[in-house]
């Protein structure tokens, strides 16, 4: 599970797009979610997800790679202290046993 691209350069109050991929290495259909992080925390108020795959559980078939997008905007009143926004996702396998 990995960002298309690794860093990308944003302007606040536009919509961006970030591509994330996903692989099922396994042999048998699995559901996954993932679970967003953004630092610094202080930042969080100002960035809002208008669509992202962390929104719903994904199902991947065994050995198939999907790209999931993400739709995003920084707000224009994001402190002007912060300058670089990280964020990571965790991608949790919840296929039931």
């Amino acid at each position: 599970f990995y960002p298309r691209a690794g860093r990308m350069y944003v302007h606040p109050g536009a919509v961006n797009e970030m591509i994330f991929v996903a692989q099922n290495p396994t042999e048998r259909p699995m559901k996954a979610q993932a679970v967003p992080g953004i630092t610094p925390g202080k930042a969080a108020p100002w960035f809002h997800k208008t669509e992202c795959f962390c929104f719903t559980q994904q199902t991947l078939q065994p050995g198939e790679r999907i790209e999931m997008p993400e739709r995003f905007i920084v707000d224009q009143d994001l402190p002007d202290d912060v300058k670089h926004l990280t964020l990571a996702y965790t991608l949790f396998d919840v296929t039931a046993p």
